[in-house]
């Protein structure tokens, strides 16, 4: 992937594999901020634009109920080894975040910045973020700080998205994390593949069965 340094200053050198396979090209970047203008989404916005009740993140949940039981092990071992700083969040495939999963204080934090459950990461909710930019680039994204759109929100924090799919390629969520830009992200790839082969596991056995 082709990328700028301009957008995000001095680089420190954990983020480099990662910006080298999973960062967006310019012309995905653009793309994308040129779109969230037209939407005349304010840059210093402090919150997504869309977030959902309890009670319809909750219908959402149900209809997701089996596959979310079959990772729920994986999250509870993931909440007890998560940094202090780092953020995860499940959305299902139309973007709506089911689960925040931090602890205290990153918790408080995420709740004052509308990162919560039933928040909406479309563009035009949310602006340029991984999660909008995996779903439509339909790979694994990776962004810092002011390459979000949303300046206000992300401008201190990366994130790395990745889509979680059924052994028959139906796209069933995404897996986010989030962090401060002083945290090293390379702790996603062993969060990811947990989550990734958990769920894996469960389709294979759903579609024999």
């Amino acid at each position: 992937m082709s990328y700028s340094n301009s957008k995000v200053g001095k680089i420190k050198h954990y983020f480099m594999p990662f910006i080298e396979r999973f960062g967006p090209t310019e012309l995905e970047l653009s793309t994308s901020h040129d779109y969230c203008s037209k939407l005349k989404l304010a840059k210093n916005q402090e919150k997504p634009k869309t977030i959902l009740s309890p009670s319809l993140v909750r219908k959402v949940r149900v209809k997701l109920r089996p596959y979310l039981l079959s990772v729920f092990p994986t999250f509870s071992e993931l909440y007890k080894e998560l940094p202090d700083g780092l953020a995860c969040f499940l959305t299902n495939q139309y973007l709506i975040n089911l689960y925040t999963i931090a602890k205290n204080p990153t918790r408080f934090q995420c709740r004052y910045q509308g990162l919560i459950p039933g928040t909406v990461f479309h563009e035009r909710s949310a602006g340029t973020n991984a999660i909008s930019m995996c779903n439509k680039l339909k790979r694994p994204v990776f962004l810092l700080g002011s390459q979000h759109y949303l300046i206000e929100m992300f401008s201190n924090k990366w994130f790395i998205a990745d889509r979680v799919c059924l052994p028959n390629g139906e796209p069933l969520w995404i897996f986010a994390l989030s962090a401060p830009l002083d945290k090293d992200p390379r702790m996603l790839n062993i969060f990811g593949a947990d989550v990734n082969k958990t769920v894996r596991a469960y389709g294979e056995e759903d579609m024999v069965h």
